[in-house]
Order: structure tokens, then sequence, then C-alpha cells
């Protein structure tokens, strides 16, 4: 494994802002950029930002308390300084100008007055516009929390251009705790829609910070029931937040960003994001330490499976080596029985958990009950008016009915009454029946008459071919008078 220093610089050097051409402005003084050239003073001071937030979140620049290095959490230093010290391009020259800035902006903000300070991160606005001298010397003195910031960018200040140390102080990455807070408010909605219950935002800081510190800022773990079983033998690869990193995470959430509400050891966060947060209530509590004692059986289940098997596979290694040896076969014997007493333990506390899924249970049941015994008693006034407005019994309303339905009838009767009353003088209907045959008659022969073929006129062959001679007129001088008024006529 690469030792910490090491793998700092090799992460700098490997960050894409850090490129070989970039390097030589980067690890030299540029502060005297920021007169002459803004935008590229700016650039560097970004470029710089970025890269430590991003070491810092791969548990590069935080101290090690445990064994865990803090992935929330900066710390600055001597140590941090020589860390970052390449054999090509030498120190960080302008490291505390970069600091100063992040002091001043509010991106980097000292441990001890993130976790104190009563008020909300994100209220003064002129954080986002300070920068040095007179601004921050005229602001200092109007606030006493403004003073310690003034007073930590000002030794940086005073150190910068000098060979002296940097301070030893532990920033807040805001940063990254803002991109933590997002991981985890999204994750705890998503394992609420998945268990579908009202008590999916509640749980024991305890609970949250073991589901949640397998994977930190990956989107690959929910808080859930099961979540550290399944990446059981995983735990050591996979960065994690320290006991440091998980109390910065959750004053962020419950004072900044109002996401939380944390009560003793229990931490209820919102099921959707326009739900408000309610205080919490004894129910909730009680649900809470089930899931967190239901968590608990379930990793100890987990790893005395895992110690069953393993003991088994001794035993069955040392047998199969050497079945004759008495001590190996004593070993064998051991390893055996250590195998049937992990599966017992196993078989006890799955008793025990499902014992305390059926309270879990129960109570949502309880629960159950109760909203609907609420909802019933708030129907019952509105069923008691409404069927009020409807006549108040079954017998009105019956009657009602009734006599509505004598009163359609009595109209329909004299509806008939008048329409045989208008009515003109009475008709034959043999009359009409022949009437209708003779009309029927007629119009079959209009059909008939319609179906024959037309002959066309315009073609004179066939206007010839269908005529006779007889009807061809005589034009002699002795053609009698009749003849001669006769014409061709056309079929």
């Amino acid at each position: 494994m690469i030792p910490a220093p090491m793998a700092l610089l090799a992460h700098v050097l490997a960050y894409p802002s850090f490129s070989e051409r970039r390097l030589p402005s980067l690890y030299s003084d540029f502060r005297r950029l920021k007169e002459v050239n803004p935008d590229g003073y700016e650039a560097n001071v970004q470029a710089w930002r970025d890269v430590l937030a991003s070491a810092v979140r791969a548990g590069l620049c935080g101290s090690a308390e445990g064994g865990q290095a803090d992935m929330l959490v900066l710390q600055s230093g001597e140590k941090f300084l020589s860390a970052l010290t390449s054999s090509s391009w030498g120190k960080p020259l302008a490291l505390s100008a970069v600091l100063n800035e992040q002091v001043a902006a509010r991106n980097f903000i000292p441990i001890t007055t993130f976790l104190t300070q009563a008020t909300i991160i994100y209220t003064d606005p002129q954080w986002r516009v300070l920068r040095y001298s007179k601004a921050i010397a005229t602001w200092a003195l109007r606030d006493s929390v403004v003073h310690e910031y003034y007073a930590i960018a000002s030794a940086i200040w005073r150190r910068s251009g000098s060979d002296e140390k940097l301070p030893e102080i532990r920033f807040v990455v805001l940063q990254n705790v803002e991109t933590a807070a997002r991981v985890l408010v999204e994750r705890v909605r998503r394992a609420a829609e998945r268990c579908g219950g009202r008590y999916g935002g509640v749980y024991t800081v305890e609970f949250v910070k073991r589901s949640f510190s397998k994977d930190p800022f990956g989107q690959t773990t929910a808080v859930d029931d099961g979540d550290e079983s399944k990446e059981e033998g995983t735990a050591d690869s996979v960065p994690s937040l320290s006991d440091t990193d998980f109390a910065v995470l959750l004053k962020f959430l419950e004072r900044d960003t109002k996401q939380a509400i944390i009560t003793d050891s229990i931490i209820k966060f919102p099921l959707t994001i326009s739900a408000p947060l309610t205080p919490l209530t004894e129910d909730e509590r009680v649900f809470a330490q089930l899931r967190s004692l239901i968590h608990t059986l379930t990793t100890r289940i987990a790893q005395q499976h895992l110690t069953a098997l393993s003991a088994r596979s001794k035993a069955s290694e040392y047998i199969t080596t050497c079945p004759q040896t008495a001590h190996l076969r004593s070993l064998a014997l051991m390893e055996l029985k250590r195998s049937k007493q992990a599966a017992s333990r196993v078989t006890d506390l799955m008793q025990r958990k499902l014992q305390l899924e059926s309270v879990m249970n129960s109570i949502e049941t309880a629960h159950d009950n109760v909203e609907m015994a609420k909802i019933m008693e708030r129907t019952l006034p509105v069923l008691e008016s409404l069927n009020a407005n409807a006549g108040g019994s079954v017998e009105k309303v019956a009657d009602l009915v009734a006599k509505v339905t004598e009163q359609v009838e009595t109209t329909e009767e004299i509806g008939c009454v008048l329409a045989g009353s208008v009515s003109g003088a009475a008709v034959d209907d043999a009359e009409i029946e022949d009437e209708l045959a003779k009309m029927a008659v007629e119009e079959k022969a209009v059909s008939v008459q319609e179906l024959k073929p037309k002959q066309d006129t315009s073609d004179l062959a066939t206007l010839l071919a269908g005529a006779s001679l007889e009807d061809v007129p005589d034009i002699s001088p002795n053609a009698p008078a009749a003849k001669e008024q006769a014409v061709l006529e056309i079929p």
C-alpha cells in the first residue's frame, strides 16, 4: 500500500487540473497574480480548492483517529505541506494563500467553530464576498465569531512567503459535507420507499453511521436493515466516515439544512422533500431502537454463519490431511464443536430476530388501527349530515320514493289522455294499405325503366342500326300529307 504522504502527492499530480503545463504555475508563489492577472489567480485557487476537497474525500488529508482517516475534515500543518512537496516542483509556495481564500469564502471552516456555532453557516452573505485585509479587518471588529475566522486567516497570511510552518488547524470542507448530506438523505428516502412504512425515516444514530459509512459518497448502499450483512468481509476496502466526520455531518443536517432532528441517540429524517419535520414521538423512538437491534442481530447472524462454515471446513481439512494423527484429529473435533456451537447461536439469534420483527409488525398494525379509528371518527359527522339531508331515516326516504313514483305514473296517464284528445278523425287502415300497394307498383315500374340500357345518340352508326324503313319519311311529290309530317324518331 502507498504511504499516505505519497498517496496524497500522487492524487494531486494525477488530478485533471494539475497537468504538467500548469504545475509550474500551481506550485509557484502565484499570489502576485492577484493584482496583475486576477483571472489566473482565481483559476489557480480554484484548482487547489478542488484537488484538496477531492483528496480529503479520499481520506488523504485528514487525521487518522483510531485508524480511520477523516473524509470531511482537512488537517493543515507541516505534515500536510510536506506531503504535497514534489521532488520536481518543490513546495506549493502559495498554499497559505489558498487556505486563506477558502477561509474567507467560508469553504473551509475551522472545526471547533463549525461544531459550536449556533447560527446557520449560510446566514451571513458577507462570507461569500469577503476577501483579505481591510474588508476582513473591518467586519472582524463587529462579530466575535468572525474574529476567530479573521485570526486564522491572518495567521496563515503572516506565515505566507516564509519558511514557517502552516498552522495546525482542522478545517471542515463544506463542499464534502454538502455532498455527503445529499447522499445520506437520498438513501434514507429510498430505504423508506422500499419498506413502505411510516417509520422509514427514524433510526438510531449508531445504525445510520454503521450503514452509511460503508460507502459515504457512493450510491450503492442505502440505509436499510441488511446493508451491513450484505457487505460483510468488504468493509476494509470501502472508505468510511470517522467519528469526527459523522459528528460534522449530523450537525450540518440538523442546524444548517433542517433535514434531521436529533434527540438523544435517535435521528429523524423527513420522508419527502416537502414533508415537514415533526418532533420525535415515543413510538418512533421505540421503533428506531428495535430496528437498530435487529440490524445488530442480522450482522451477528452473518458472522456466526461464516464462523460455522469456516470451522467445519477446517475440521474437514484436518481429517483429510492426516486422519491417523491424534493431534490433528483432536483439532478436527475442536473445530467441529466450534461449528456446532456457532450454528446453535445462529438459530438462537434468528429466533430473537423473528420475535423483534413480530413486535415491529405489531407496532405498525396498532398504529394503523389508531389511524383508522381516527378517520372513522372524523367520517361519522359527515355521514350523519348527509343522511339528515337525505331524509333522516329509511322510512322517510322510502315514503318519498313511493310518492315520487306515484306522481310519475300520474304524469304518464295525463299525457296519454291529452294525446288522445288532440288527435284528428279516424283513418281507414284498408284505404292506407291499398294506397301503399299502388305506390309499390309504381316504384317498381320506375326501377325497371331505369335498368334498361340507354343508347348513345352521339354514335351515328348505332342510331342508324336501330332505325327502320318505316321511320324514314316519303319525300316524293305524291306522298300523303300525313307522311309529310313524319320525322325520324330515335328510340
